[in-house]
């Protein structure tokens, strides 16, 4: 898949706790889109999820805001966190199946998990919580 150019439904499994969501300032020159994989960078900004390593993913993005011609922390965007999220599969060796659940899932882009490391090139994404109807569900950890 390609990182997200406007937002998406998220489909979620469960709920840790309600309406449980956090606000973050968002890192320069990015915009992060409704639906995507949220992670904080190295000087704990948040943005898209991508290939990189050193990132700490966070939840999803509740909200479209766009940045990308501000400063750190600029513009804040809503992140929720509560539940087990709905993200596609990448392919071949990262391809994510029924028996992968439990394992480690890492970050390909702000709307796809992969089950290796990339050749640690890759930050985690959280945990797979379920595979089903074309959906890697993951949940992020605490």
């Amino acid at each position: 898949m390609a990182a997200l150019t406007e937002g998406r439904p998220t489909p979620i499994l469960k709920t840790k706790a309600p309406n449980r969501s956090r606000s973050f300032p968002i890192a320069a020159g990015v915009k992060c889109i409704s639906g995507g994989i949220a992670c904080l960078n190295a000087s704990g900004y948040v943005q898209p999820g991508t290939t990189a390593t050193g990132l700490k993913t966070v939840g999803v993005f509740s909200e479209t805001v766009d940045n990308t011609d501000g400063s750190n922390g600029d513009l804040r965007a809503e992140v929720e966190d509560c539940g087990a999220y709905g993200f596609d599969s990448g392919t071949s060796g990262d391809l994510i199946d029924f028996a992968d659940i439990g394992a480690v899932a890492y970050v390909i882009d702000d709307q796809t998990v992969g089950l290796t490391n990339g050749g640690s090139t890759r930050s985690e994404a959280g945990r797979i919580y379920d595979v089903k109807d074309g959906q890697v569900f993951i949940e992020f950890e605490d």
